[in-house]
């Protein structure tokens, strides 16, 4: 019998307020369904010290410089919440976007078409982004 590997999943959003909640609903369904879910590249979501800051953000680095060199991913999926972060794109086969239109800034524009999908939470949200001509 073969022994299925999780769906290796990265959360990437600022942690604050609001997208504290998203971030815990999106992680909490990714991990019933079994994913092996990550913040932002790491397992640990809020880094006990400065050091162990330091030390998960230079093991992000490495994951960027191995996927650039060999075109190995960590994850199988990265979900965005509200705003692309451009450096997290090259580590996962797929990438996801799940926008707020009224956070919504010019500078996530020029990502969009590195987008796998954007997740509209509403038919308002759809519009829009559709407007901008992304793959809603």
């Amino acid at each position: 019998m073969r022994v299925r590997t999780p769906l290796r999943v990265n959360i990437v959003s600022w942690d604050s307020g609001g997208l504290a909640t998203d971030i815990d609903l999106l992680a909490g369904a990714l991990a019933r369904l079994g994913c092996a879910v990550a913040y932002k590249g790491h397992g640990v979501r809020h880094p006990r010290s400065r050091l162990q800051s330091r030390a998960l953000t230079a093991g992000v680095w490495a994951q960027r410089q191995v996927a650039a060199r060999t075109g190995w991913r960590p994850f199988d999926a990265t979900f965005f919440i509200e705003s692309v972060f451009p450096e997290y794109l090259p580590l996962a086969r797929r990438n996801y976007l799940l926008p707020h239109p009224e956070w919504f800034r010019d500078e996530n524009l020029p990502h969009l078409p590195r987008l796998d999908a954007i997740l509209c939470k509403t038919p308002s949200a759809e519009g829009f982004l559709a407007g901008l001509g992304a793959p809603v």
